[in-house]
């Protein structure tokens, strides 16, 4: 049974006990890989095709049980003729890994490729960001500036306004005043006048009635004469 158990061993998984190590690793490193190139490349995106999660061949252990017991009945000639078959198909599987491998390889080499391109676009995409940014502070300054003008601007034409409407307040103030100076300049014509009739009423009522005297007395005189 102690010659046997390599030989189990290898019918058991053998050799896919250690690729299954090495392949646990290279899983690994490639899906750390497409992480870091966020899907740049389709291939190999869940790993090893011949040796990732999905290449495990799901094997009953009943079948393994078998192979243990048919095993024991096999010659050492038997024995080693299967371990020669299985040797040379191991040798196709190796071919075939490093294959996979050189492929692999490649998709990475062009993921690099894809992520350098993306690189570069972001480095175009960051200037033209900056420039934007630039052109945003200037138009921004030059914005202030306006404001501050028109502020300004807009402050002295209230006080100018203010002053305006003072100096019409004032202009209305005058008219009133002068407007009330000349209502009573009218008054005191129209006093005037109707003085100065009056005035002139007496004169005349005077002036006949001296002559009234005079003739009174011209008259009394004479009879007296």
């Amino acid at each position: 049974m102690d010659e046997d158990a390599p030989i189990a061993g290898s019918i058991g998984g053998g050799h896919s006990t250690s690729l299954g190590r090495k392949a646990s690793v290279r899983t690994t490193r490639s899906n750390r890989t497409t992480r870091s190139v966020a899907e740049a490349t389709a291939a190999f995106q869940s790993g090893s095709v011949l040796t990732g999660p999905n290449a495990e061949p799901d094997v009953d252990a009943a079948v393994v049980r078998r192979s243990v017991i048919a095993e024991r009945s096999l010659s050492k000639k038997q024995k080693e003729k299967i371990i020669k078959d299985e040797q040379r198909e191991s040798k196709r599987f190796s071919k075939l890994l490093k294959t996979e491998s050189r492929f692999e390889k490649a998709a990475l080499e062009r993921a690099f490729k894809s992520l350098a391109a993306l690189q570069d676009l972001h480095k175009s995409a960051c200037k033209l960001e900056a420039k934007a940014e630039a052109a945003h502070s200037k138009s921004l300054l030059a914005a202030q500036k306006a404001e501050s003008t028109f502020l300004e601007v807009r402050a002295r034409a209230e006080e100018e306004h203010a002053r305006w409407e003072g100096k019409k307040m004032e202009v209305k103030a005058q008219e009133e005043r002068l407007e009330a100076e000349r209502e009573s300049v009218r008054e005191m014509e129209d006093r005037m006048a109707e003085c100065a009739r009056e005035v002139e009423k007496l004169r005349i009522l005077k002036a006949t009635d001296e002559r009234e005297r005079e003739a009174k007395m011209a008259e009394m005189l004479g009879n007296k004469t």
